[in-house]
């Protein structure tokens, strides 16, 4: 299936987030009160008939040099990808990873001298180093979704992504989304059709918003760090003959394979992608 994957969304201040439904409180739907008493309160997102968690084996390509080379690993979800072999966690205190200039981002190129710390040893000044082969890295999670019912409203909840999200169904643009801990939501429905459908995923390193979730003292990581699932809606009519925003979401995971990959390169994206 062909794709031709936005390059702009995860650098342009202006855009945090694309179609995405508005937020609201977690919850996992039931069909009734009975069926969601029976079932414990650390299992009931895993066996509610409404919800289908995607959790689980994705595949995945961590893009490096060879911007097109499609062949896919396996990866889990949920999980981020620098515990998985492909780049490495990183220590932050009071610096970022790439030059400081917000709401400047690294795109393609080399990350290039960035700041490292205030030394006192000699005399205070800052200082600064050249962090090497370093990018803003680009992965592609992908998995088949299989769908009876296509005429059903279908929500697609992400439970958090780092740093960003394009979200891509059957080689549409569906939407986008920042706020690495927040649960991003997309409604599906018209989109879907029966038997087989494609899910694409592609997270970025780093987005605008990796200038206010850069805190102090945290490991930077990347990937779909938590839960996905799909849930079904039910068409409810409001007086407006509008259906709820909010029902049944899906859920989907975060795939990392247990592999070493040498150090990555650019993340160029090709225009036109063919998984």
């Amino acid at each position: 299936m062909k794709y031709r994957i936005d390059q702009n969304n995860y650098h342009t201040f202006s855009t945090y987030e694309i179609n995405k439904m508005p937020a609201r409180s977690y919850f996992i739907p039931y069909p009734d009160r009975a069926s969601a008493d029976a079932v414990t309160p650390k299992e009931k997102r895993y066996f509610s008939s409404k919800v289908v968690c995607l959790n689980g084996r994705w595949d995945f390509k961590f893009y490096e040099s060879d911007t097109e080379n499609t062949e896919f690993d396996t990866i889990d979800v949920p999980a981020c990808w620098q515990f998985r072999g492909y780049d490495k966690p990183f220590y932050i205190n009071i610096r970022y990873q790439f030059p400081f200039k917000p709401p400047v981002i690294p795109t393609t190129d080399k990350v290039g001298r960035v700041f490292s710390w205030i030394g006192v040893d000699q005399k205070i000044s800052m200082r600064y180093k050249d962090p090497g082969e370093e990018y803003n890295f680009v992965g592609i999670y992908r998995r088949d979704l299989e769908i009876a019912d296509p005429d059903k409203n279908y929500v697609i909840s992400f439970l958090g992504v780092a740093s960003c999200m394009d979200l891509y169904v059957n080689g549409r643009f569906v939407g986008y989304s920042e706020g690495a801990h927040n649960t991003a939501e997309f409604d599906l429905s018209g989109l879907l059709t029966a038997g087989t459908n494609e899910i694409v995923v592609v997270v970025h390193r780093w987005c605008n918003g990796t200038y206010l979730e850069d805190c102090s003292g945290s490991p930077t990581t990347a990937t779909s760090v938590r839960s996905t699932r799909r849930r079904r809606r039910p068409e409810i009519p409001t007086a407006s003959n509008s259906v709820p925003k909010h029902s049944s979401p899906l859920m989907l995971p975060s795939q990392l394979r247990d592999t070493v990959f040498p150090a990555a390169r650019p993340c160029q994206l090709p225009s036109a992608w063919y998984p």
